[in-house]
Formats: C-alpha cells, structure tokens, sequence
C-alpha cells in the first residue's frame, strides 16, 4: 500500500526537494506552504497519514498543534518530522529529547532525509508491536527512544558505509567539515593507529 506524506513547510525550495524526493521513493505527498492551510485540508479531507513533516518554527502555533493532535486521533504513533534550521534546532530540542518526534536538519540531504524518515518509521512500528502486545504499557515506550547523540552516530555511520569511506564526501553530505568528522570518528572509536599515523595534521587539529 502506498504511503502518504504531508510536508508543511514554508520554504518552496525545501518543500519542492522534499516533494520530489518523496514522490520518487513511491510516498503520495501532499504540500502545505503552512500549518492553517494543512490544518483545514485535513479537516475536510480526514485523510489519515502515515507520516507527517513540518517547520519546527510552526509548534507555537494553534494549527499546526491542532494538526498533529487531530492526525493522532486515529493513528497515535504517527511519526511526526521536525523541519530544523540552525536558528531553530535550540529551540526545536527540548521536544525533540522529548522523544515524540524526530528531526530534519537543514541544508537538506537526500540520504539524511531518507534515514530520518526509515527511523521514524521503525520506532513507529515498533511501538505498534509493543502496544498490541502490552497496551496498558504506551507511556513507557517513549522512554526507549534512541537519544540524538545515538541518533547522530548511526547516521553518520550510515553516510560512510554509503560513501565507501570517501571522507570529503561523508563530510559534505553531513554538512560538516574533513576535520570535525576526524574528531567524530575519533569519538566513536573508528579510527585506526594507521589512519591517525597517516593524518598527523587532522589529529593536531582534533585535540584542540
């Protein structure tokens, strides 16, 4: 079966990125330029979705609130996407941590895109399972959601094995530079006495 999309976010160049993407992978996407407009589609059209993307700048308001709690009306796991920029990501975090919902980070990547929405998708159906299993136990399922450093490492892990460890191009695709991926690797134990013997410079650079 199909999936359905809703995107509401107020950037065109990011909406039509994420629409085009999302189309191509075989989602039926719906658009929104803001949160009001989504929220009297849906109000209208009852079109259940099976996951929902929108600016995090919008949570302050009273439609795009009214938007996420109607849609989990009938589907209460419903995966729920933060759109972040960096002005945005500080306050975005506190919900975030919260674990009800998960984030995209601007400059948008198709990978990045693609992994956030796989495991919003996999928490989701997760929590399904769990909540058939033992349905008196949803509140605690939240508790289990990976936090965003977790987060952080698998998709960085995932970028390398996609790039075959082509370290400018994992780089480029996080949006970080050659040298704090160095320190990141470094972080999680990926780096090898070879490779720190090979990269004398980065290692300088690193420590500091």
């Amino acid at each position: 079966m199909q999936k359905k999309m809703m995107i509401v976010e107020g950037d065109s160049s990011t909406r039509s990125v994420l629409n085009e993407l999302f189309s191509k992978k075989g989602y039926q996407v719906r658009t929104f330029e803001n949160a009001l407009s989504a929220r009297e589609w849906y109000g209208v059209s009852h079109d259940e979705q099976d996951v929902i993307l929108i600016n995090s700048k919008t949570l302050g308001e009273r439609a795009a609130n009214e938007l996420i709690a109607d849609s989990k009306v009938s589907n209460p796991l419903l995966p729920v996407v933060l759109i972040c920029d960096s002005d945005s990501m500080s306050q975005a975090a506190e919900v975030i941590r919260s674990g009800k919902y998960h984030y995209l980070l601007a400059p948008i990547t198709a990978e990045h895109a693609e992994f956030v929405v796989e495991v919003a998708f996999k928490q989701a159906e997760s929590a399904k399972t769990a909540e058939a299993a033992t349905p008196k136990n949803l509140g605690s399922l939240f508790t289990n959601f990976p936090s965003l450093d977790e987060l952080e490492k698998e998709y960085m892990k995932i970028v390398l094995e996609k790039t075959k460890g082509r370290k400018e191009r994992a780089a480029k695709i996080l949006g970080i530079n050659r040298r704090t991926l160095y320190r990141k690797e470094r972080e999680y134990g990926w780096v090898s006495e070879e490779e720190q013997s090979a990269s004398p410079h980065l290692d300088q650079s690193a420590s500091h």
